[in-house]
This record gives structure tokens, C-alpha cells and sequence, in this order.
């Protein structure tokens, strides 16, 4: 069948049979959509893992981007750009250098 429809035998079996979710991984998911309910969609992967965090619950930062992209939430909002104010004005034209050669 694979060979008539041109797809390797991998992709098939991959495609066919869904892996079923562990219940605890079913019991964070609704924590977290919870949690992201309840920051109003605005945390990102630190702020969700500081927040489980303060519930006794310990999941890094990269173990949450992964956890996030699997239940599909997303931040409403991008991050505010944080840009160097500049605390001088600028210098317009330097003025010129007169060589003092003897």
C-alpha cells in the first residue's frame, strides 16, 4: 500500500496510530490552560513555569516551550521591546582636527 501511494513505510505507521496522552500530562495540560486563562493569555514559558513553580509543581523553562507548543497556547501579546535609551544627546558634526606638525 505505501509503495502505490508512494510514502515511506515510517511515515504511514507514524501517521496512522495516535499515541495516547499520559493522564498526567492530561492533568497539566488543564493546569495550564488554566493558568493562561487566568494571566489573560500574557505569560509566556518563564512566567508559567514560575507560577507552577509557586504551587509546588518544578518544570524548567524548556520543558514548558515544549509542553506549551503541545497544547497549542500561545501569548496574546509579544513581548515588549526593551531598546538602550540614550542618556546623552547625540553629537551632530565632530569638529575638525587641525594637525600641529612643526
Amino acid at each position: 500500500m505505501c509503495a502505490v501511494l508512494g510514502l515511506a513505510r515510517s511515515s504511514y505507521y507514524t501517521k496512522c496510530k495516535p499515541k495516547p496522552q499520559k493522564p498526567a500530562l492530561r492533568w497539566l495540560g488543564r493546569k495550564l490552560r488554566a493558568l493562561h486563562k487566568e494571566h489573560r493569555e500574557a505569560l509566556g514559558t518563564r512566567g508559567l513555569s514560575k507560577e507552577l513553580r509557586k504551587e509546588g509543581i518544578f518544570i524548567g523553562r524548556y520543558r514548558m516551550r515544549t509542553l506549551i507548543k503541545t497544547f497549542g497556547l500561545h501569548r496574546r501579546r509579544p513581548r515588549y521591546a526593551h531598546y538602550r535609551r540614550a542618556t546623552k544627546p547625540a553629537i551632530g558634526k565632530r569638529p575638525p582636527i587641525t594637525p600641529c606638525f612643526k
